[in-house]
């Protein structure tokens, strides 16, 4: 999942009001509806700011806390954030609120997950480097779904072979995952992985054939296929390609990790609720053209996430 922006695969921003001790139910269908729960929100200024209480659970079938990060030195998960995430010296316990939303949504799964972009891919691939380190890695994650009373973990190492990370991280990763799905069986813990959708990256981080066989879940993040780095406008999250040669949308991804054997009962595919923008390099230009206009910056920066390039879609909205 990248970084800290608000990412969700189905994501609805709503206010909900219920009664203490009621009950409620979930979806009116079958379907798997994975909602990614950004933390950092509860940060951001005047109505930009989202709190756990503002979730609408009813919505989702699953929520994931988004992060958790690694300590390096112990090989262990952390929080990255204890003031929000626990209730120690007064902390706001957010691990608690979330899992306890359970008691009034039984059908919820409520899981973490451990990495997005701040954290890099270093440590992970460290991590996973070695049996001892991911033993180390796999006992402290034990003991923390224990503590939290999560239902399982979501990995969202960004990316295996990539960003300073080593190419047998690509075997190593299907190693952490095997080694991770052998541990959490018996406790009845949900594994799943959030992965990038670019072919570079597939091709480089994963055996997905092997993964999809020890992973609850495939969170595929198709978004961000395009941005400001590519020098031209482009779609955040297109559905097809330009033409036949065009491997950066969402058709494609879907297509080649089926063809790659992914499990289509496993794969979830991820819905982005935030755009990306654009300064045109020649302001004139009215006939804009996907991979062909040139952009001269990221567009300006939105009020409540003040990312430039990004506008979520609590921002688009009141543009």
């Amino acid at each position: 999942m990248a970084g800290r922006k608000s990412l969700f695969f189905l994501f609805v921003c709503a206010l909900t009001s219920v009664m203490d001790g009621q009950t409620l139910g979930g979806p009116m269908h079958d379907k798997v509806v994975v909602c990614y729960v950004a933390t950092w929100a509860a940060y951001r200024p005047d109505a930009g700011k989202f709190l756990l209480e503002d979730l609408e659970p009813a919505l989702c079938t699953h929520l994931v806390y988004s992060f958790a990060g690694l300590d390096e030195e112990k090989m262990a998960i952390k929080s990255l954030d204890p003031w929000q995430d626990l209730e120690k010296d007064y902390g706001k316990g957010g691990y608690k609120r979330l899992v306890n939303l359970k008691n009034r949504y039984p059908h919820l799964k409520v899981t973490i997950a451990i990495g997005g972009w701040n954290e890099g891919s270093l440590k992970y691939s460290k991590m996973a480097s070695t049996r001892e380190n991911r033993e180390k890695f796999i006992q402290s994650v034990l003991v923390f779904l224990d503590q939290y009373k999560f239902d399982g973990l979501d990995l969202d190492w960004e990316y295996p072979a990539r960003r300073d990370g080593r190419p047998e991280d690509k075997a190593n990763y299907v190693e952490l995952v095997k080694e991770l799905s052998e541990a959490f069986k018996p406790k009845g813990y949900i594994l799943t992985a959030a992965l990038g959708a670019g072919k570079d990256t597939m091709d480089a981080a994963y055996d997905l054939a092997k993964l999809s066989r020890y992973l609850t879940l495939i969170h595929m993040m198709c978004y961000d296929y395009h941005g400001t780095w590519d020098g031209t406008v482009g779609a955040n999250a297109p559905l097809k390609g330009i033409n036949d040669a065009d491997v950066l949308n969402v058709e494609y991804t879907i297509k080649y990790m089926l063809s790659h054997g992914v499990s289509p009962y496993k794969l979830v595919m991820g819905l982005p609720m935030y755009g990306r923008t654009f300064i045109l390099k020649d302001p004139a230009v009215r006939n804009i053209e996907f991979g062909r206009t040139s952009v001269q910056a990221a567009g300006f920066k939105g009020p409540y996430t003040g990312e430039a390039g990004f506008m979520g879609y609590n921002e688009v909205i009141i543009n």
